[in-house]
């Protein structure tokens, strides 16, 4: 395997930290350009991920807040003249499958309305293209992302209350995730994926997920398993969601940020037996992209700490 030249030093103490060494391929080399730009113009964050999410107990206050929030977000969509596929009064939260399926549905439309935000297309799902003319948002775009978002954020917090034995009984891993802080923006999409096997290309067409891509064995670094517009395999599985959809994926987003830790949560007997049952087969492209294998290190990267990470260093 073919490596670069640099490395990364992740510095947690005086004379401490984790050293990985990079694969050389172009995904990597796109990767580590925007590494070094994140590094040079935005903060960073580090935290402990345990995978998958854990069940918070059942809020109902909580949960009418959340509930109301979306309610006013779709309410507001449509006074625009788009049609949410969703009627704000049928947005009732209860600790039950039939509000996971909501929550499901929910997100979905989220992901679809952000992708045709972003990139101007017409919109992907069927149901969704009764949602009305873009023209009607054209010069308020900022204020459709915010609105969309919203319905985004609330369905997150609910979905961490909702009873999920998935997730309850899938084995725990516990993993490290190093992200740029992106409020003052910068973090962005390198590439869109418009249908179930698009994800980023090389300029001649190739697909990256099936150039790149690799399972959880051979890797200790990768890129951030969450950053997708979408979900996870993982969490498609915890959510009882359906694997086929578009977006469902490996991650996409090419934001420097990075996971430490091996990718065997979204790998193992449990998922792969779910994924074979809806036809899709284990393996590099529901795992994601590797960056590298730690080199060095004088911390356990399966057992640190939020907030460890005190800088970053460049080793040529």
């Amino acid at each position: 395997m073919k490596l670069r030249t640099e490395r990364v030093k992740l510095v947690t103490g005086p004379s401490r930290g984790i050293t990985f060494n990079i694969i050389d391929n172009p995904f990597t080399e796109m990767w580590f350009e925007k590494f070094t730009s994140m590094i040079q113009t935005h903060n960073y964050f580090d935290y402990v991920d345990v995978q998958p999410f854990v069940i918070k107990e059942w809020d109902q206050a909580k949960a009418e807040y959340h509930e109301n929030e979306i309610k006013y977000a779709i309410t507001e969509i449509n006074k625009k003249g788009l049609r949410f596929p969703i009627d704000p009064e049928d947005v009732k939260f209860e600790p039950n499958k039939d509000t996971r399926i909501l929550l499901n549905r929910l997100h979905r439309h989220f992901t679809t309305a952000d992708l045709t935000n972003a990139t101007w297309y017409t919109c992907l799902e069927a149901e969704y293209k009764g949602m009305g003319f873009w023209n009607h948002i054209r010069y308020e775009l900022n204020w459709f992302k915010n609105i969309i978002h919203m319905i985004n954020d609330h369905v997150h917090m609910v979905e961490h209350m909702i009873p999920s034995k998935r997730a309850e009984q899938y084995q725990k891993y516990q993993r490290h995730q190093l992200v740029f802080d992106t409020s003052r923006g910068g973090d962005y999409w390198k590439y869109i994926s418009l249908d179930k096997t698009n994800t980023p290309m090389k300029n001649d067409g190739t697909l990256y997920n099936e150039c790149y891509s690799d399972d959880a064995t051979g890797y200790d670094i990768w890129i951030h398993p969450h950053q997708i517009l979408g979900k996870s395999y993982l969490r498609a599985y915890c959510d009882y969601d359906d694997p086929k959809e578009w977006d469902i994926t490996i991650p996409i987003v090419i934001s420097g940020s990075i996971q430490i830790g091996n990718m065997k949560a979204f790998y193992n007997d449990t998922i792969n037996k779910w994924l074979r049952a809806n036809n899709i087969q284990p393996g590099p492209l529901t795992c994601g992209l590797p960056i590298g294998n730690i080199e060095e290190s004088d911390v356990d990267p399966y057992n640190m700490f939020s907030g460890c990470i005190q800088n970053i260093q460049i080793l040529d």
